[in-house]
Parts: C-alpha cells; sequence; structure tokens
C-alpha cells in the first residue's frame, strides 16, 4: 500500500495544484507533497522486499525511490524560499509557475513509476512521461532560447525513448535479442545523459528549478533499467563500457557550453559515464562502486542546479562547492567514490586506467574553468533561505565522502542478485 502511495500521491498532487490560482498556496502543497512523498519512501525502506502487485520493491528500487524523494523534497522547498526572486526577476509569471510546480509533480510520480514498476513497459511510459514533463517544463521559461532548448530536448529525448522502446519489440525474438539488447542499451544510456545522445539533458537542464534538479533521478531511473539485468552477470557489457568512457571524453573535447547550467550538464554527464563503466564491467566491488557514485552525483547535481538562480556570496561559495564536487575534487563524495570505482574496474581490466583516469581530468578541467564565473544578476528577498536545502544536500555528499565505510554494505546489498 505504501508503494502504490509513493507512485499516486505525486499525480493527485498535481491534478490538486492545477486548480490553484494562488502562486504561494500552490508552493506550499509542492513543498508539502514531495515531503510527504519522501516520508513515505522512509517507511517503504522499513518493510523491504514486499510483494506488491505489478510493483518491485526490492533494495534498488527502494533506494533509488529515496534519492529521488530526497531530491524532490530538496526541490519543493528551495522554490517556496525562492518563487518571490522567479517572479520579481520576470523569468516566470504566476501561471507559468503554477504549470511549474503540477509538471514537477508528474515528473516526481513517472520516475517512481518508473523505479518500481515491474512490467518493463510500465517502467517505460514511466521514463516517457517523465522526459515529457521535463521538456514542457523547459518550454514554460520566457525567451526564445527557452523555447528552442525545449525543441531539442523534444528531440534527442524522444530519439532514445524510441529506440528503447524498439529494443523491447525486438526483444520478444529470440533470433534478434543482441541486436535488440544493443539497441534497448543505447536508448537508455541515451536518456541517463550518455553518449551519442547526451546532449539532450543539457537542453532539458534550462527547464525551471523544480524540473532540472530531477533530471538527476530521471538518469538514475534509466541506467537502473540496465542494471538489474546485469546483477549476477560475469559477463562485461562492452557496449556500456564503451559508452560510459566515451562520455567524458565527449563532453569535455566537444563545444564548449554557453552557460553554467550547461557545464553542470555536462558534468554530470561524465560522471554519470563513470558510473555506467562500473555497471557494464560487472562484479559486486565495481557495482557496489557505481551505485556509491551514482548516488553521490544525483546529490550533488541538485545541489547545483538550487543554487543556480540566487544572488550573493553565499550563493556564490556554494555554487563554487557544489561544482568544485562535480569535479570529483577532494574531500567531497565524488573523490572517494570515483576512486573505489577506478579501483574496481582497474583490478579486473587494468588498461581501462588511462582513458578512465584521462577522462575524469578532462572533467575536473572543465569544472574549474567554470567555479570562478559571475552570477546571476537576479535578486532574493532571503540571500540565505533558499540555499538551506543545496546546503543540506552538499552536508551529505561531503559527509559521505569522508565517512563512506558505514554505508558500504547498504550498497553492497543492492548489487547482489535477486
Amino acid at each position: 500500500m505504501i508503494a502504490v502511495l509513493v507512485v499516486l500521491l505525486p499525480f493527485l498532487t498535481a491534478v490538486a495544484l492545477a486548480g490553484v490560482a494562488r502562486w504561494r498556496i500552490g508552493a506550499w502543497v509542492n513543498a508539502c507533497a514531495s515531503t510527504t512523498v519522501f516520508l513515505l519512501a522512509s517507511l517503504l525502506a522499513a518493510q523491504r522486499e514486499v510483494a506488491v502487485p505489478f510493483l518491485r520493491v526490492d533494495a534498488l528500487a527502494v533506494h533509488l525511490v529515496l534519492l529521488t524523494g530526497l531530491v524532490g523534497t530538496a526541490a519543493g522547498w528551495f522554490r517556496l524560499a525562492q518563487a518571490p526572486g522567479a517572479l520579481g526577476a520576470g523569468r516566470l509569471d504566476r501561471r507559468r509557475l503554477r504549470w511549474g510546480h503540477a509538471l514537477a509533480q508528474v515528473q516526481l510520480g513517472c520516475t517512481m513509476l518508473a523505479l518500481l514498476a515491474d512490467a518493463t513497459f510500465l517502467v517505460w511510459l514511466g521514463l516517457l512521461a517523465a522526459s515529457l514533463a521535463a521538456v514542457a517544463a523547459t518550454g514554460l521559461v520566457q525567451g526564445r532560447a527557452a523555447m528552442l532548448a525545449a525543441r531539442r530536448a523534444l528531440v534527442l529525448g524522444g530519439i532514445s525513448l524510441q529506440l528503447a522502446l524498439f529494443g523491447m519489440v525486438l526483444g520478444s525474438d529470440v533470433v534478434s535479442g543482441r541486436v535488440a539488447r544493443m539497441i534497448l542499451e543505447l536508448g537508455y544510456v541515451g536518456l541517463a545523459g550518455l553518449a551519442p545522445l547526451f546532449v539532450w539533458t543539457q537542453a532539458a537542464a534550462k527547464a525551471p528549478i523544480l524540473a532540472a534538479a530531477q533530471l538527476g533521478p530521471l538518469a538514475a531511473a534509466s541506467l537502473a533499467v540496465l542494471l538489474r539485468q546485469r546483477l549476477g552477470s560475469a559477463e562485461t557489457d562492452w557496449l556500456l563500457v564503451l559508452l560510459g568512457l566515451a562520455t567524458p571524453l565527449l563532453a569535455a573535447l566537444g563545444p564548449r557550453p554557453p552557460d553554467r547550467r550547461g557545464a553542470v550538464a555536462l558534468a554530470g554527464a561524465a560522471q554519470c559515464g563513470v558510473a555506467a563503466v562500473a555497471f557494464g564491467v560487472g562484479g559486486t566491488a565495481a557495482v557496489t562502486a557505481g551505485l556509491l557514485h551514482l548516488t553521490l552525483l544525483v546529490l550533488t547535481l541538485a545541489a547545483a542546479r538550487l543554487a543556480e538562480d540566487v544572488s550573493g556570496r553565499p550563493a556564490a561559495l556554494t555554487r563554487a562547492a557544489s561544482l568544485a564536487a562535480l569535479a570529483a575534487l577532494p574531500p567531497f563524495g565524488l573523490f572517494g567514490s570515483a576512486y573505489l570505482v577506478a579501483a574496481a574496474v582497474i583490478g579486473r581490466m587494468p588498461w581501462l586506467a588511462l582513458p578512465l583516469g584521462v577522462g575524469l581530468l578532462l572533467n575536473t578541467r572543465l569544472m574549474l574553468a567554470h567555479i570562478a564565473a559571475p552570477g546571476p544578476a537576479a535578486t532574493t528577498r532571503s540571500p540565505i533561505a533558499p540555499l538551506l536545502p543545496a546546503w543540506v544536500l552538499l552536508a551529505l555528499v561531503l559527509g559521505l565522502g569522508l565517512f563512506p565505510a558505514p554505508i558500504l554494505p547498504w550498497f553492497a546489498a543492492m548489487a547482489v542478485a535477486r
């Protein structure tokens, strides 16, 4: 019953938000509903491995649901504190802000459906609806640039979803099973932000914070589809390894992003590629390190996006810290998890040390170039309150980087086939 509520509550909230005319009430409803979903997910973690019709409530699903709920909660309370500044700056009017809240709840509910659904088609359907909600939210921002970004995200994200669907259809034929698996992987890694279609997440990152912050959980849900097929397998998935290695190289050597949001999206794709390499190599140690890296990446991406539209010295320091975390610099968590991934991967395939190390170094160079960039000119009524959710997420990333040992058994339990 709790798992059903985790999926249904965001949709019910979206329907209610569509009829709320006052933006302040809508912001409160959005924040409280996201917090309730996170609390329900916490209750779900206490009763893992329960049987629910049409849903799969296992260790991996519960962990990703908790992670998604936490990011949604942080984004909801951020918007509540930052909405006056967004309205004053003219980026969103009251009507667009109301629809932004509703679309964020739709995106949250669809991501939860993709994480918990047992049927492969329901998983694909949840990812489709979540991606469309992110694209629609991108178009809410006023201006021609936002509309062009929404169209670009729609086309490239649609290609990824069509490839995944085509792979599922071909998978029913035994003869074409290997080809179907390759097409399916191309679709889902593209949706997760990996090469060759990683540019779509850079376009979708122009969406309002509520939707952009949840792109990390959407990427994690896409990779989780492929990870479930890999658990317990001793065979190396070379396509996943090669695409994971190519992503940080192409992201760093391609056209330089025009703004910080684009740089954050590219850095997120590069770090997601590191996790994909771990999942492709396989083995309990590599998958455990990859899950830790993916978790820290989702938290770091959300923190970076929550601090993006706030001005002032505290916001500038928060952005610098989040970019340093995305660059996998110590003492933040991505440094430790990247080290664990490299150790586990190189332990099985030493020749991967060079391309993996070069990709991480190029990503660090990309982030360092944007740390000193000036922040937004918009002002907010409070320079501190909107930053509190980002600080909580960064504190988690920092704490897990300094003391990862206590939580490694939690991730190791997810890396074992069920």
